[in-house]
Protein backbone atom coordinates (compact mmCIF):
# COMPACT_ATOMS: atom_id res chain seq x y z
CA UNK A 1 0.00 0.00 0.00
CA UNK A 2 2.80 2.43 0.91
CA UNK A 3 4.61 1.61 -2.34
CA UNK A 4 1.47 2.29 -4.39
CA UNK A 5 0.90 5.59 -2.57
CA UNK A 6 4.48 6.65 -3.38
CA UNK A 7 3.95 5.63 -7.01
CA UNK A 8 0.79 7.74 -7.17
CA UNK A 9 2.63 10.76 -5.73
CA UNK A 10 5.34 10.28 -8.38
CA UNK A 11 2.70 10.19 -11.15
CA UNK A 12 1.10 13.37 -9.80
CA UNK A 13 4.50 15.10 -9.65
CA UNK A 14 5.33 14.07 -13.24
CA UNK A 15 1.92 15.25 -14.48
CA UNK A 16 2.37 18.55 -12.67
CA UNK A 17 5.82 19.09 -14.20
CA UNK A 18 4.50 18.42 -17.71
CA UNK A 19 1.54 20.75 -17.21
CA UNK A 20 3.89 23.41 -15.88
CA UNK A 21 6.10 23.05 -18.98
CA UNK A 22 3.01 23.14 -21.23
CA UNK A 23 1.80 26.28 -19.45
CA UNK A 24 5.20 27.92 -19.98
CA UNK A 25 5.07 27.13 -23.70
CA UNK A 26 1.46 28.31 -23.88
CA UNK A 27 2.50 31.62 -22.31
CA UNK A 28 5.28 31.90 -24.90
CA UNK A 29 2.74 31.15 -27.63
CA UNK A 30 0.31 33.73 -26.28
CA UNK A 31 3.04 36.37 -25.93
CA UNK A 32 4.33 35.59 -29.47
CA UNK A 33 7.75 34.73 -28.07
CA UNK A 34 10.25 34.39 -30.93
CA UNK A 35 8.26 36.56 -33.35
CA UNK A 36 9.55 39.80 -34.84
CA UNK A 37 8.51 43.04 -33.22
CA UNK A 38 6.52 43.97 -36.33
CA UNK A 39 4.44 40.77 -36.02
CA UNK A 40 3.82 41.41 -32.32
CA UNK A 41 2.75 44.99 -33.08
CA UNK A 42 0.22 43.91 -35.70
CA UNK A 43 -1.17 41.10 -33.53
CA UNK A 44 -1.51 43.43 -30.52
CA UNK A 45 -3.56 45.85 -32.62
CA UNK A 46 -5.65 42.92 -33.87
CA UNK A 47 -6.24 41.66 -30.33
CA UNK A 48 -7.20 45.18 -29.18
CA UNK A 49 -9.76 45.45 -31.99
CA UNK A 50 -8.08 48.42 -33.65
CA UNK A 51 -7.16 46.32 -36.70
CA UNK A 52 -9.84 43.96 -37.96
CA UNK A 53 -9.40 41.25 -40.55
CA UNK A 54 -6.11 39.80 -39.26
CA UNK A 55 -6.15 35.98 -39.28
CA UNK A 56 -2.71 35.31 -37.80
CA UNK A 57 0.88 34.26 -38.51
CA UNK A 58 1.37 31.32 -40.89
CA UNK A 59 2.97 29.21 -38.14
CA UNK A 60 -0.27 29.34 -36.11
CA UNK A 61 -2.47 28.30 -39.01
CA UNK A 62 -0.83 25.01 -39.96
CA UNK A 63 -0.43 21.70 -38.14
CA UNK A 64 2.72 19.65 -38.66
CA UNK A 65 3.54 16.15 -37.47
CA UNK A 66 6.71 15.90 -35.40
CA UNK A 67 8.50 13.95 -38.16
CA UNK A 68 8.17 16.85 -40.60
CA UNK A 69 8.60 19.85 -38.28
CA UNK A 70 12.25 20.53 -39.10
CA UNK A 71 11.75 20.14 -42.87
CA UNK A 72 8.69 22.41 -42.91
CA UNK A 73 10.40 25.02 -40.72
CA UNK A 74 13.34 25.14 -43.12
CA UNK A 75 11.02 25.18 -46.13
CA UNK A 76 9.04 28.12 -44.73
CA UNK A 77 11.98 30.04 -43.33
CA UNK A 78 11.02 33.62 -42.53
CA UNK A 79 7.61 33.01 -44.11
CA UNK A 80 6.54 31.35 -40.84
CA UNK A 81 6.07 34.88 -39.52
CA UNK A 82 4.12 36.14 -42.51
CA UNK A 83 0.69 37.31 -41.42
CA UNK A 84 -2.46 36.07 -43.14
CA UNK A 85 -5.14 38.75 -43.55
CA UNK A 86 -8.60 38.75 -45.08
CA UNK A 87 -7.85 41.10 -47.97
CA UNK A 88 -5.51 43.74 -49.36
CA UNK A 89 -7.27 46.53 -47.44
CA UNK A 90 -6.34 44.92 -44.11
CA UNK A 91 -2.74 44.58 -45.30
CA UNK A 92 -2.63 48.28 -46.23
CA UNK A 93 -3.97 49.34 -42.81
CA UNK A 94 -1.46 47.06 -41.04
CA UNK A 95 1.45 48.46 -43.07
CA UNK A 96 0.33 51.98 -42.19
CA UNK A 97 0.32 51.06 -38.48
CA UNK A 98 3.88 49.69 -38.75
CA UNK A 99 5.04 52.84 -40.55
CA UNK A 100 3.46 55.16 -38.01
CA UNK A 101 4.89 53.19 -35.10
CA UNK A 102 8.27 52.68 -36.80
CA UNK A 103 7.84 49.04 -35.72
CA UNK A 104 9.62 47.33 -38.59
CA UNK A 105 8.43 45.47 -41.65
CA UNK A 106 6.21 42.44 -42.19
CA UNK A 107 4.89 40.39 -45.09
CA UNK A 108 1.12 40.07 -45.38
CA UNK A 109 -0.74 37.33 -47.25
CA UNK A 110 -4.26 38.45 -48.27
CA UNK A 111 -6.63 35.51 -48.66
CA UNK A 112 -8.20 37.27 -51.64
CA UNK A 113 -4.92 37.63 -53.53
CA UNK A 114 -2.50 34.80 -52.75
CA UNK A 115 -3.13 31.69 -54.85
CA UNK A 116 -0.22 29.27 -55.09
CA UNK A 117 0.42 26.52 -57.62
CA UNK A 118 1.00 22.87 -56.75
CA UNK A 119 3.96 21.00 -58.18
CA UNK A 120 2.84 18.52 -60.87
CA UNK A 121 6.05 16.74 -61.94
CA UNK A 122 5.48 13.23 -63.22
CA UNK A 123 7.06 10.25 -61.46
CA UNK A 124 7.98 11.99 -58.21
CA UNK A 125 6.07 9.45 -56.11
CA UNK A 126 8.24 6.61 -57.37
CA UNK A 127 11.55 8.29 -56.49
CA UNK A 128 13.56 6.70 -53.69
CA UNK A 129 13.34 8.68 -50.43
CA UNK A 130 10.39 10.80 -51.60
CA UNK A 131 8.00 11.74 -48.77
CA UNK A 132 5.70 14.23 -50.44
CA UNK A 133 5.09 17.81 -51.47
CA UNK A 134 5.42 19.98 -48.38
CA UNK A 135 1.96 21.54 -48.72
CA UNK A 136 0.42 18.07 -48.62
CA UNK A 137 2.29 17.05 -45.49
CA UNK A 138 0.82 19.78 -43.27
CA UNK A 139 -2.69 20.23 -41.95
CA UNK A 140 -4.68 23.45 -42.39
CA UNK A 141 -8.18 24.85 -42.83
CA UNK A 142 -9.37 24.67 -46.44
CA UNK A 143 -9.66 28.46 -46.66
CA UNK A 144 -5.87 28.68 -46.37
CA UNK A 145 -5.19 26.27 -49.25
CA UNK A 146 -4.03 28.97 -51.67
CA UNK A 147 -1.57 30.41 -49.15
CA UNK A 148 -0.16 27.02 -48.13
CA UNK A 149 0.29 26.06 -51.80
CA UNK A 150 1.99 29.40 -52.41
CA UNK A 151 4.48 28.81 -49.60
CA UNK A 152 4.97 25.06 -49.78
CA UNK A 153 3.37 23.82 -52.99
CA UNK A 154 6.62 23.72 -54.96
CA UNK A 155 8.81 22.21 -52.22
CA UNK A 156 9.46 18.47 -52.05
CA UNK A 157 10.36 16.76 -48.79
CA UNK A 158 12.63 13.71 -48.91
CA UNK A 159 14.35 11.44 -46.39
CA UNK A 160 17.99 12.49 -46.76
CA UNK A 161 20.48 14.55 -48.74
CA UNK A 162 21.41 11.72 -51.12
CA UNK A 163 17.77 11.40 -52.17
CA UNK A 164 17.49 15.20 -52.46
CA UNK A 165 20.49 15.43 -54.82
CA UNK A 166 19.24 12.58 -57.01
CA UNK A 167 15.70 13.98 -57.30
CA UNK A 168 16.91 17.55 -57.90
CA UNK A 169 19.17 16.38 -60.75
CA UNK A 170 16.48 14.18 -62.26
CA UNK A 171 14.14 17.19 -62.54
CA UNK A 172 16.87 19.66 -63.62
CA UNK A 173 16.68 21.64 -60.36
CA UNK A 174 13.26 23.09 -61.24
CA UNK A 175 12.05 23.08 -57.63
CA UNK A 176 13.36 23.07 -54.08
CA UNK A 177 14.02 19.82 -52.21
CA UNK A 178 14.27 19.70 -48.39
CA UNK A 179 15.36 16.74 -46.27
CA UNK A 180 13.81 15.63 -42.98
CA UNK A 181 16.83 17.01 -41.09
CA UNK A 182 16.66 20.39 -42.82
CA UNK A 183 19.22 20.22 -45.67
CA UNK A 184 18.16 21.99 -48.89
CA UNK A 185 18.81 21.66 -52.60
CA UNK A 186 17.44 24.91 -53.97
CA UNK A 187 15.79 25.49 -57.31
CA UNK A 188 18.65 26.30 -59.66
CA UNK A 189 21.06 23.85 -57.98
CA UNK A 190 22.53 25.70 -54.99
CA UNK A 191 22.62 23.82 -51.71
CA UNK A 192 22.05 25.02 -48.16
CA UNK A 193 22.74 22.89 -45.13
CA UNK A 194 24.41 22.27 -41.83
CA UNK A 195 23.43 21.64 -38.24
CA UNK A 196 19.84 22.37 -37.20
CA UNK A 197 19.27 22.83 -33.47
CA UNK A 198 16.62 20.77 -31.70
CA UNK A 199 15.36 23.50 -29.40
CA UNK A 200 11.63 24.14 -29.31
CA UNK A 201 10.87 26.47 -32.21
CA UNK A 202 7.82 28.53 -33.13
CA UNK A 203 6.39 25.75 -35.29
CA UNK A 204 7.18 22.86 -32.95
CA UNK A 205 5.92 24.71 -29.87
CA UNK A 206 2.28 23.86 -30.55
CA UNK A 207 3.15 20.17 -31.02
CA UNK A 208 5.15 20.23 -27.80
CA UNK A 209 2.23 21.77 -25.88
CA UNK A 210 -0.17 19.14 -27.21
CA UNK A 211 2.30 16.34 -26.44
CA UNK A 212 2.90 17.55 -22.88
CA UNK A 213 -0.82 18.00 -22.22
CA UNK A 214 -1.55 14.54 -23.60
CA UNK A 215 1.18 12.95 -21.47
CA UNK A 216 -0.07 14.86 -18.43
CA UNK A 217 -3.60 13.59 -19.06
CA UNK A 218 -2.29 10.03 -19.37
CA UNK A 219 -0.30 10.38 -16.13
CA UNK A 220 -3.31 11.88 -14.37
CA UNK A 221 -5.45 9.01 -15.68
CA UNK A 222 -2.93 6.49 -14.36
CA UNK A 223 -2.88 8.34 -11.03
CA UNK A 224 -6.68 8.25 -10.80
CA UNK A 225 -6.70 4.56 -11.71
CA UNK A 226 -4.12 3.94 -9.01
CA UNK A 227 -6.19 6.03 -6.59
CA UNK A 228 -9.14 3.73 -7.29
CA UNK A 229 -6.99 0.70 -6.55
CA UNK A 230 -5.69 2.39 -3.40
CA UNK A 231 -9.24 3.16 -2.24
CA UNK A 232 -10.20 -0.48 -2.75
CA UNK A 233 -7.07 -1.61 -0.90
CA UNK A 234 -7.70 0.85 1.94
CA UNK A 235 -11.26 -0.46 2.26
CA UNK A 236 -9.99 -4.04 2.19
CA UNK A 237 -7.30 -3.13 4.74
CA UNK A 238 -9.93 -1.54 6.99
CA UNK A 239 -12.08 -4.69 6.73
CA UNK A 240 -9.10 -6.88 7.53
CA UNK A 241 -8.17 -4.63 10.46
CA UNK A 242 -11.74 -4.80 11.78
CA UNK A 243 -11.64 -8.58 11.44
CA UNK A 244 -8.25 -8.69 13.17
CA UNK A 245 -9.57 -6.46 15.96
CA UNK A 246 -12.49 -8.90 16.40
CA UNK A 247 -10.15 -11.88 16.38
CA UNK A 248 -7.85 -10.16 18.86
CA UNK A 249 -10.86 -9.43 21.12
CA UNK A 250 -11.93 -13.04 20.92
CA UNK A 251 -8.34 -14.09 21.60
CA UNK A 252 -8.23 -11.86 24.70
CA UNK A 253 -11.54 -13.32 25.91
CA UNK A 254 -10.27 -16.83 25.20
CA UNK A 255 -7.06 -15.99 27.06
CA UNK A 256 -9.02 -14.76 30.04
CA UNK A 257 -11.19 -17.91 29.93
CA UNK A 258 -8.06 -20.03 29.70
CA UNK A 259 -6.52 -18.25 32.69
CA UNK A 260 -9.73 -18.81 34.68
CA UNK A 261 -9.81 -22.46 33.61
CA UNK A 262 -6.18 -22.91 34.61
CA UNK A 263 -6.88 -21.34 37.99
CA UNK A 264 -9.87 -23.65 38.43
CA UNK A 265 -7.73 -26.58 37.33
CA UNK A 266 -5.11 -25.68 39.93
CA UNK A 267 -7.81 -25.38 42.61
CA UNK A 268 -9.31 -28.72 41.64
CA UNK A 269 -5.87 -30.33 41.50
CA UNK A 270 -5.21 -29.15 45.05
CA UNK A 271 -8.64 -30.41 46.14
CA UNK A 272 -7.98 -33.80 44.54
CA UNK A 273 -4.59 -34.01 46.25
CA UNK A 274 -6.12 -33.06 49.59
CA UNK A 275 -8.90 -35.62 49.06
CA UNK A 276 -6.35 -38.29 48.20
CA UNK A 277 -4.33 -37.46 51.30
CA UNK A 278 -7.51 -37.54 53.40
CA UNK A 279 -8.44 -40.90 51.85
CA UNK A 280 -5.03 -42.32 52.62
CA UNK A 281 -5.26 -41.07 56.20
CA UNK A 282 -8.75 -42.59 56.53
CA UNK A 283 -7.42 -45.91 55.22
CA UNK A 284 -4.64 -45.86 57.76
CA UNK A 285 -7.10 -45.12 60.56
CA UNK A 286 -9.41 -47.86 59.25
CA UNK A 287 -6.53 -50.33 59.24
CA UNK A 288 -5.59 -49.32 62.77
CA UNK A 289 -9.16 -49.71 64.01
CA UNK A 290 -9.49 -53.05 62.22
CA UNK A 291 -6.30 -54.24 63.92
CA UNK A 292 -7.64 -53.23 67.32
CA UNK A 293 -10.94 -54.93 66.63
CA UNK A 294 -9.09 -58.12 65.67
CA UNK A 295 -6.88 -57.79 68.74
Amino acid sequence: LAQMEEEQRALDRAAGEKLQRAQLLSDMERNLEGFQNSVKTVMKHAAAGSLRGVVGPVSELIRVEKEYVTAVEIALGAAMQNIVVEDEGVAKRAIRILMDAKAGRCTFLPLTAVQGRLLTEQGLESCSGYRGIASELVGYDSRFAGIVRNLLGRTVIVEDLDAAVVIAKRYSHRFRVVTLDGQVVNAGGSMTGGYVGKNASILSRKNEIERLQKEARELTGSSKELEGQLAALRQETASIKALMDGVEGEARTAGEDLAAANAELRRLTISVREAEELGEQSLREFDALTARVEE
